[in-house]
């Protein structure tokens, strides 16, 4: 898991992972057991929501609940975009936008990408992209 990957590179002292509820029913153990094995600390998990199934209302339930988890003064946000649905990076930026637009303090933001197709195949490892200098 990417999330795994991070965890270990950045020294994550808190993880949260935003999750629909398919995701975190056909992923969650694993990711649970992953994190465990490596003495990562223990997520919490946000529910969002479905994109293709939900009405245009549910998004802005969505919205803030990526506003709180981003609302963190002082401190750095490793947001990671490998998985989400392919609204979700634009989704993404414009809750981070207005976070640093809005906040007095909004903490510092890296955006990440897993690029698992540009893994070199003979050693099996994948870049972790940086796509910070979009924001």
């Amino acid at each position: 898991y990417v999330v795994r990957a991070l965890a270990e590179l950045r020294g994550a002292t808190e993880i949260c992972l935003l999750a629909t509820e398919k995701a975190q029913r056909e992923h969650g153990e694993g990711i649970l057991s992953s994190l465990a094995e490596a003495g990562l600390p223990t997520p919490t998990f946000r529910r969002i929501s479905d994109p293709s199934e939900a009405d245009p209302s549910a998004f802005w339930g969505d919205f803030e609940t990526l506003r709180e988890v981003l609302t963190a003064p002082g401190r750095t946000v490793v947001f990671d975009i490998t998985h989400g649905f392919r609204s979700g990076p634009f989704f993404a930026a414009a809750a981070i936008a207005y976070v640093q637009t809005v906040e007095v303090e909004p903490p510092v933001f890296d955006v990440v990408y897993g690029a698992w197709q540009a893994r070199d195949v003979a050693t099996d490892r994948s870049p972790i992209l940086s796509l910070t200098p979009f924001l």
